[in-house]
Protein backbone atom coordinates (compact mmCIF):
# COMPACT_ATOMS: atom_id res chain seq x y z
CA UNK A 1 0.00 0.00 0.00
CA UNK A 2 1.58 2.89 -1.18
CA UNK A 3 1.13 6.41 1.12
CA UNK A 4 0.80 9.81 -0.53
CA UNK A 5 -0.88 8.41 -3.25
CA UNK A 6 -4.99 9.36 -4.21
CA UNK A 7 -7.49 6.90 -4.40
CA UNK A 8 -8.30 5.71 -8.04
CA UNK A 9 -11.12 3.97 -6.70
CA UNK A 10 -12.90 6.93 -5.05
CA UNK A 11 -12.51 9.53 -7.38
CA UNK A 12 -13.96 10.26 -10.74
CA UNK A 13 -11.13 9.81 -13.50
CA UNK A 14 -10.13 13.21 -15.67
CA UNK A 15 -10.07 11.55 -18.35
CA UNK A 16 -12.25 11.65 -21.53
CA UNK A 17 -13.05 13.14 -25.39
CA UNK A 18 -14.26 16.25 -24.40
CA UNK A 19 -11.45 17.33 -22.23
CA UNK A 20 -9.13 16.31 -24.76
CA UNK A 21 -11.17 18.12 -27.90
CA UNK A 22 -11.29 21.40 -26.08
CA UNK A 23 -7.26 21.52 -24.92
CA UNK A 24 -6.55 20.35 -28.36
CA UNK A 25 -8.66 23.32 -30.33
CA UNK A 26 -8.13 25.72 -27.29
CA UNK A 27 -11.40 26.78 -26.44
CA UNK A 28 -11.56 28.20 -22.33
CA UNK A 29 -14.99 26.07 -21.98
CA UNK A 30 -14.94 23.44 -19.84
CA UNK A 31 -16.96 20.76 -18.17
CA UNK A 32 -17.00 22.72 -14.62
CA UNK A 33 -18.64 25.68 -16.30
CA UNK A 34 -21.04 24.17 -18.15
CA UNK A 35 -22.31 22.19 -14.92
CA UNK A 36 -22.09 25.56 -13.07
CA UNK A 37 -24.49 27.24 -15.46
CA UNK A 38 -26.06 24.02 -15.03
CA UNK A 39 -26.28 24.99 -11.23
CA UNK A 40 -27.13 28.35 -11.30
CA UNK A 41 -30.49 27.42 -13.92
CA UNK A 42 -31.03 24.89 -10.78
CA UNK A 43 -31.07 27.59 -8.62
CA UNK A 44 -33.03 30.04 -10.03
CA UNK A 45 -35.67 27.54 -10.94
CA UNK A 46 -36.14 26.59 -6.93
CA UNK A 47 -35.90 30.13 -6.10
CA UNK A 48 -38.78 30.48 -8.57
CA UNK A 49 -41.13 27.52 -7.13
CA UNK A 50 -40.00 28.94 -3.92
CA UNK A 51 -41.62 32.30 -4.48
CA UNK A 52 -44.77 31.17 -6.11
CA UNK A 53 -45.28 28.47 -2.96
CA UNK A 54 -44.80 31.56 -0.73
CA UNK A 55 -47.39 33.62 -3.05
CA UNK A 56 -49.97 30.71 -3.42
CA UNK A 57 -49.76 30.12 0.56
CA UNK A 58 -50.14 33.42 1.35
CA UNK A 59 -53.45 34.09 -0.96
CA UNK A 60 -54.62 31.27 0.86
CA UNK A 61 -54.45 32.31 4.09
CA UNK A 62 -55.50 35.59 3.18
CA UNK A 63 -58.79 34.26 1.01
CA UNK A 64 -59.78 32.14 3.81
CA UNK A 65 -59.47 35.05 6.43
CA UNK A 66 -61.89 37.16 3.95
CA UNK A 67 -64.23 33.98 4.01
CA UNK A 68 -64.15 33.22 7.16
CA UNK A 69 -64.50 37.18 7.88
CA UNK A 70 -67.47 37.06 5.40
CA UNK A 71 -69.29 34.05 7.23
CA UNK A 72 -68.98 35.84 10.12
CA UNK A 73 -70.80 39.49 9.88
CA UNK A 74 -73.33 38.34 7.08
CA UNK A 75 -73.66 34.46 6.36
CA UNK A 76 -76.21 34.78 3.23
CA UNK A 77 -73.48 36.54 1.46
CA UNK A 78 -71.40 33.41 1.05
CA UNK A 79 -74.17 30.83 0.04
CA UNK A 80 -72.63 29.99 -3.25
CA UNK A 81 -70.24 27.85 -1.08
CA UNK A 82 -72.94 25.45 -0.28
CA UNK A 83 -72.25 24.28 -3.86
CA UNK A 84 -69.08 23.65 -2.88
CA UNK A 85 -69.75 21.23 -0.19
CA UNK A 86 -70.57 17.91 -0.96
CA UNK A 87 -74.79 16.85 -0.06
CA UNK A 88 -74.47 15.00 2.76
CA UNK A 89 -73.41 18.34 4.54
CA UNK A 90 -76.48 20.33 4.93
CA UNK A 91 -75.50 24.38 5.77
CA UNK A 92 -79.06 25.94 5.86
CA UNK A 93 -78.86 29.20 5.03
CA UNK A 94 -82.54 30.35 4.96
CA UNK A 95 -83.31 30.26 8.66
CA UNK A 96 -81.20 33.56 9.31
CA UNK A 97 -82.42 36.79 10.02
CA UNK A 98 -81.66 40.64 9.70
CA UNK A 99 -80.22 42.60 12.13
CA UNK A 100 -82.83 44.24 14.66
CA UNK A 101 -82.73 47.54 16.62
CA UNK A 102 -82.97 47.37 20.25
CA UNK A 103 -86.43 48.62 19.50
CA UNK A 104 -87.88 45.19 18.05
CA UNK A 105 -85.48 43.19 20.48
CA UNK A 106 -87.29 44.65 23.60
CA UNK A 107 -90.65 44.52 22.12
CA UNK A 108 -90.24 40.98 21.10
CA UNK A 109 -88.99 40.07 24.79
CA UNK A 110 -92.46 42.15 26.09
CA UNK A 111 -94.21 39.96 23.44
CA UNK A 112 -93.08 36.55 24.76
CA UNK A 113 -93.98 38.10 28.22
CA UNK A 114 -90.59 39.05 29.78
CA UNK A 115 -89.37 42.29 30.60
CA UNK A 116 -86.27 43.56 29.48
CA UNK A 117 -83.46 44.94 31.12
CA UNK A 118 -81.63 48.25 30.77
CA UNK A 119 -79.32 48.46 27.83
CA UNK A 120 -75.55 48.84 29.20
CA UNK A 121 -73.96 51.80 26.78
CA UNK A 122 -70.24 50.34 26.02
CA UNK A 123 -68.77 54.22 25.73
CA UNK A 124 -68.44 57.27 23.33
CA UNK A 125 -65.92 55.26 21.33
CA UNK A 126 -67.46 53.53 18.46
CA UNK A 127 -64.67 50.87 17.59
CA UNK A 128 -62.28 49.14 19.31
CA UNK A 129 -59.14 50.82 17.93
CA UNK A 130 -60.29 53.89 18.87
CA UNK A 131 -59.48 53.66 22.60
CA UNK A 132 -58.80 56.80 24.61
CA UNK A 133 -55.40 56.91 25.68
CA UNK A 134 -54.35 57.57 29.57
CA UNK A 135 -52.62 61.08 29.22
CA UNK A 136 -48.78 60.61 30.53
CA UNK A 137 -48.33 64.90 30.22
CA UNK A 138 -51.37 66.10 32.05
Amino acid sequence: MRTGHRNTALSRPKTGSHTQQSRVRGRSSSPSSKTNAAKDRARIWSMAWVILLVLLASAGVVGSGWVALQLMVNPQALSWINQLVPDWIPVPVTGLKPPQTLQEIQTGIRQTGRIPGEPLPLGKTKAFWIAKQPCLIC
